[in-house]
């Protein structure tokens, strides 16, 4: 669930400060969670950059 928790905060994060001012600390405390917690729940080889991130939404 976590996974779909961070797709979901960066859906609304992109909506409400745009693409380019998300940062991943941001991102990550609107979860709750840690910064490194990201390449755990969201590995590279899920969203190799934050452009893939952005077609998931």
């Amino acid at each position: 669930m976590t996974r779909q928790w961070i797709i979901e905060a960066a859906g609304r994060r992109f909506k409400t400060d745009g693409i380019d001012s998300s940062g991943i600390a941001a991102l990550m405390a609107d979860v709750g969670l840690t910064n490194g917690a990201l390449y755990a729940h969201l590995p590279p080889a899920f969203f190799p950059n934050r452009n893939q991130m952005i077609v998931i939404q």
